[in-house]
């Protein structure tokens, strides 16, 4: 009986220990598994950085004429 406890003791807390870094994981707004994000470049020149949440869409090919016309870059993903 004893080593029953024990057992469910030891998978209780590691669910709840995975469940637990999971969310963490998944809340973070900084974490990536392969690469450092980029949050600042250090520049002398004055510039913004166009990024594109949501795409491709219904107005993915006005948003890039849009771009191609002004000579603007911009990122999707």
């Amino acid at each position: 009986m004893k080593k029953i406890f024990i057992r469910i003791s030891v998978v209780f807390v590691l669910f709840f220990s995975i469940v637990y870094f999971t969310n963490e994981l998944a809340s973070s707004r900084n974490f990536q598994f392969f690469t450092k994000p980029v949050g600042k470049v250090e520049t002398s020149e004055r510039v913004v950085a166009l990024t594109f949440d949501d795409g491709p869409g219904v107005n993915t090919n006005e948003i890039l004429t849009i771009l191609r016309e002004e000579n603007v870059k911009g990122t999707f993903y």
